[in-house]
């Protein structure tokens, strides 16, 4: 029996520095590069904010604050949607980019890399113009104390209660990072120290269930703003977990997350490890390199990172055994498995696979060579420029040039997703409005799509994540040159 497709998407707050000493508020440093995007169709297009309320969260709760709502000129300085479906914008102090709506991890994979080289275009661009030069870092901590955030997001039926979310999730969130850690040099947030951390998002969290993603950043993030039919859907809002430069690791972090919601959603998670303390979890394996029992359980010995997600996989293997998995999704479980065994036996083998061992294994070499030890300052450099989105100067992207590291998508690839969107999301639908009317689409959402027309702005909802596909959609720009064609198709009933 097919599976219902997975929707999915993610978000990066990209790290941002300008080498000229007098511009150095990261506000407008921000809104500078994000105005700097290349190859806008509709460079005046605007957010359409309608709808969203991230003051709400699950449990029916309204938190104190403020609904995002800038006037005109501040819509468009602060967004720029993008024609492959995506979002460019300033969030905070941050230049930060959205994947579209994808429903396979290799694809987020795919456009996540887009975004990557959509941020550099700004960077390339703001140079050639003879402005202030940046560098940006696809990371998450400047190494000061601060940090910025890296989040998933994962459609989910309304009718999965959320206290089963929670407790399926915790063990398998506080454990992940032994795959899709990024790797740090050091400690912060004024934790333990370390000579070198799994993840770099482990020092930055206080709470286990709260809305709050940058005070107090929980583990589970209670935020209900679905993107979608509210009352069919919501949204997970996953921020645990770091940016990776390394494909493997976000492949496997979206794939195996995508797979455990299933199962908490069809009741077959069965009863994963109760963690005593999972704050105190997340610390402890992030500092623990050789990933020892160190998942205090209740009613038991302290288990090991991999155990515990030996559990989620072998739930997995079991549900889905008679049931097809789409798209590359069967590669994930294998590779899964194919990762746990490797880190059982030594991590270090996974030196092309997963970031903390790339970085870790670069870094350990070079100090070495150079009879130095981990509290040189070269390391956190080394730490920081492994991020470095620059192809010419980045750590990652230097390894990656000489085959040290393994991809899964090659760069036409990426090049694609760069300029189109995905097929099989509504994000089509979004995109092709964008690419065919351009400076005629007043403004667009994930769930809209706003067109001028002779008659006045009108609004075209797009709730359903699985429909605006290729598919659905094509026949109704046929033939149509303008939007008001479109909107006329559309009430004739396409």
């Amino acid at each position: 029996m097919p599976q219902r497709p997975f929707v999915m998407g993610s978000e990066t707050e990209f790290g941002i520095a300008c080498l000229d000493p007098r511009e150095q508020n990261h506000i407008t440093n921000s809104l500078r590069l994000v105005g700097l995007c290349p190859d806008l169709p509709s460079p005046d297009c605007l957010w359409d904010y309608e709808g969203e309320n991230p003051l709400l969260d699950v449990f029916g709760h309204t938190a104190e604050g403020e609904r995002e709502d800038p006037d005109p000129y501040a819509n468009r300085a602060l967004n720029k949607p993008l024609v492959n479906g995506g979002r460019l914008y300033v969030d905070g102090a941050h230049p930060e980019y959205s994947t579209p709506e994808v429903t396979d991890p290799k694809e987020l994979v795919r456009f996540e890399t887009a975004g990557e080289r959509i941020v550099d275009a700004c960077r390339r661009t703001a140079e050639q113009g003879g402005g202030p030069r940046y560098v940006l870092y696809k990371n998450n901590s400047d190494g000061k104390g601060n940090s910025y955030g890296y989040h998933e997001n994962y459609s989910v039926p309304r009718r999965v209660p959320v206290q089963r979310l929670v407790e399926g999730l915790m063990p398998f969130l506080v454990t992940r990072m032994i795959f899709c850690g990024a790797g740090k040099v050091g400690a912060e947030n004024g934790r333990p120290g370390a000579p070198y951390q799994i993840s770099q998002r482990a020092d930055f969290f206080e709470a286990l269930v709260e809305l709050n993603t940058m005070v107090r950043r929980p583990l589970f993030n209670t935020r209900d703003e679905p993107h979608a039919d509210p009352a069919a859907w919501m949204r997970l809002h996953v921020i645990p977990a770091d940016s990776n430069m390394a494909q493997v690791s976000t492949f496997l972090k979206a794939g195996t997350m995508a797979l455990v919601l299933r199962l908490i959603e069809d009741e077959a998670v069965g009863e994963p490890p109760r963690l005593k303390a999972p704050l105190q979890a997340l610390s402890a394996v992030s500092r623990d390199l050789t990933l020892g029992p160190n998942v205090e359980v209740e009613g038991g010995a302290a288990l090991t990172p991999v155990q515990v997600q030996r559990h989620y996989l072998e739930r997995v293997k079991a549900h889905f055994a008679v049931q097809d998995l789409p798209g590359s999704f069967p590669e994930v479980v294998r590779r899964w498995e194919a990762v746990l065994d490797a880190l059982e036996r030594d991590p270090m083998s996974l030196e092309r696979e997963l970031d903390w061992v790339i970085k870790y294994r670069m870094i350990e070499t070079y100090l070495r060579h150079k009879g130095l030890d981990w509290d040189s300052p070269r390391t956190r450099a080394m730490d920081l420029q492994y991020h470095d989105l620059d192809p010419a100067k980045g750590l990652y992207h230097t390894l990656g040039a000489r085959g040290l590291v393994e991809e899964l998508v090659d760069e036409p690839a990426v090049a694609e997703a760069v300029r189109g969107a995905p097929e099989d999301t509504r994000a089509w639908f979004r995109g092709q409005c964008l690419a065919r009317f351009g400076k005629a689409v007043y403004g667009v959402s994930w769930s809209s799509v706003l067109l001028t027309t002779a008659d006045g702005i009108r609004r075209i909802p797009t709730l359903n994540p699985l429909r605006g596909t290729r598919a659905i959609t094509a026949p109704l720009f046929e033939g149509c040159d303008d939007p008001e064609a479109l909107v006329a198709r559309l009430e004739a009933g396409g």
